[in-house]
């Protein structure tokens, strides 16, 4: 059954965020290992914004995946108003944007030593985001097929 640009599914698109997710963070953690190259893991800049130390373990581990899931309702919802479609180049064209303004965003933190300069995160943000966009697409035209 092809896509319909009529259908929202809130339960679908929550947890096709959260499988994009899944798949940004591993993505993430196999970059170094593959090209010698490291973005800034998203758990990291999350415990920084932690305001007390106990929170910063729940932030780094929780708040990709809240978020993923939230950006993976903003992602349904703009499907469901025919922007754009849940299909690969759609979907990656989506998520290199979103990476672009996490990019923006990004340099507004404060700057540790562990983290990449910032040419490095406009490359990995767009490429990590991509797939974020692209495996969201899939599993929520999967669950809503």
């Amino acid at each position: 059954m092809p896509f319909s640009t009529s259908s929202f599914h809130a339960p679908s698109a929550l947890a096709a965020g959260v499988a994009g997710t899944a798949a940004l963070l591993g993505f993430q953690k196999l970059l170094p290992r593959l090209a010698a190259l490291e973005i800034a893991l998203d758990w990291r800049v999350y415990g920084r914004l932690a305001p007390v130390p106990a929170l910063e373990r729940p932030l780094r581990w929780g708040g990709p995946f809240v978020t993923g899931a939230l950006f993976g309702l903003g992602y349904a919802a703009l499907w469901a108003r025919g922007l754009g479609r849940p299909t690969i180049g759609s979907a990656a064209a989506f998520g290199a944007a979103h990476g672009l303004a996490t990019t923006g965003l990004r340099v507004l933190l404060p700057r540790d030593a562990d983290l990449p300069p910032p040419p490095v995160w406009v490359v990995g943000e767009a490429l990590d985001h991509a797939l974020y966009a692209v495996v969201t697409g899939a599993v929520y035209r999967a669950l809503t097929a």
